[in-house]
């Protein structure tokens, strides 16, 4: 029995070995850790203090997280410094910056178009990857407006809808307003974190192409169930009668109505507020905005930012605005579009805001 046993645990090992070389030789695939632990407002957060590594067929960059839970490399008290101002950044992984260097990201390329022009200015980001609209507005309440942002920049990407239904945080009573459940949304991160604290899991998680590509495989699936026992339970509670899981609409007022509320909270707050159209990538020169699905107000509109125009204008057959071989990330010259796209409406629309950080000509 011993034998056999030996000879079984020889064969899968054979079989891992050959599918690790199979796959990095045929079919490379992205290594994109994410270092995710629970905060104190029962949300996913960076995980602080941490350096590590993502790697793609097209790029490798570093990623470093202070120990306030922001990517950067700097650390940043409460208040600012006399004579700087601040943009927060609130988002998923296209405002962090996977698959981007530090100064390559959307805030690195914000920050710095700001200080060619003459303003001190710091861009703080608070993104996590995997974050919608609900978890952006416990993040800014709980963590971001502590740093009395003069400006707060909420992302909006085509996938909130689903994770504003699968976070749970928030729902709509039947009169339409938004109530928070009071609920935590925490998945598999007190497994995460367990199996991460063993450093041959962690150095699998960075270096394992079959593991990898199982990850990912699982948490798609993981990522619909969820979404579908959340719509359920909401509509128990709601006392909604056949509500079909996939609905578009039930996620579409949802995330309306938390994008109001987000406005809302960051104005509350003393921030001004904005939001960022990540679109929808169909083509290297075909793209679109998934905002149509909501009917916004136009102090909402008015606000939100398109690097559409921008990313037709520049786009063509031998050009990348967003990495193929990763998770569809923004390239530099994405980003940086993304940065000037922003830099402009804001400067146009809060330069009285930000008259106090813009030094002489």
């Amino acid at each position: 029995m011993v034998k056999y046993l030996g000879l079984a645990g020889l064969a899968v090992l054979y079989a891992l070995l050959f599918g690790e070389v199979f796959l990095r030789v045929m079919a490379p695939q992205p290594l994109m850790p994410r270092y995710v632990v629970g905060t104190g407002w029962g949300i996913r957060g960076n995980q602080p203090g941490i350096t590590y590594r993502q790697w793609t067929p097209e790029t490798e960059v570093m990623l470093t997280i202070n120990s306030q839970g922001m990517r950067d490399t700097r650390e940043h008290p409460y208040e600012a410094p006399p004579g700087t101002c601040r943009i927060a950044l609130l988002g998923d992984s296209y405002f962090m910056g996977y698959e981007a260097r530090l100064e390559e990201t959307i805030a690195g390329e914000l920050e710095a178009a700001f200080e060619r022009r003459g303003y001190d200015l710091d861009v703080l980001n608070f993104a996590v990857s995997g974050h919608g609209t609900s978890e952006m507005i416990l993040q800014f309440e709980n963590l971001a407006r502590h740093f009395s942002p003069d400006i707060t920049v909420f992302q909006f990407h085509g996938s909130d809808y689903d994770d504003n239904i699968r976070a749970n945080l928030h729902r709509l009573a039947p009169d339409g307003t938004l109530v928070a459940t009071g609920r935590t949304y925490l998945p598999a991160v007190g497994i995460r974190n367990t199996l991460e604290a063993i450093p041959a899991y962690r150095w699998m998680s960075e270096h394992s192409q079959i593991y990898a590509g199982l990850r990912e495989n699982a948490a798609a699936f993981v990522k619909v169930l969820l979404a579908r026992i959340s719509l359920r339970t909401s509509a128990a509670e709601t006392g909604e009668q056949g509500v079909d899981p996939v609905e578009e609409d039930v996620a579409s007022r949802l995330t309306a109505t938390l994008i109001a509320e987000a406005r809302r909270i960051t104005l509350a707050a003393g921030s001004d507020w904005y939001m960022f159209d990540v679109p929808t990538r169909r083509s290297r020169t075909e793209f679109a905005s998934l905002l149509g699905r909501m009917d916004l107000p136009p102090e909402v509109l008015a606000r939100t930012v398109s690097v559409l125009p921008a990313f037709e204008a520049h786009a063509g057959p031998d050009t990348k605005l967003y990495y193929e071989k990763g998770h569809l990330h923004f390239t530099p010259l994405g980003n940086r579009l993304a940065a000037e796209a922003l830099f402009e409406l804001i400067r146009q629309d809060s330069a009285g805001i930000l008259a106090k950080c813009k030094g002489a000509p």
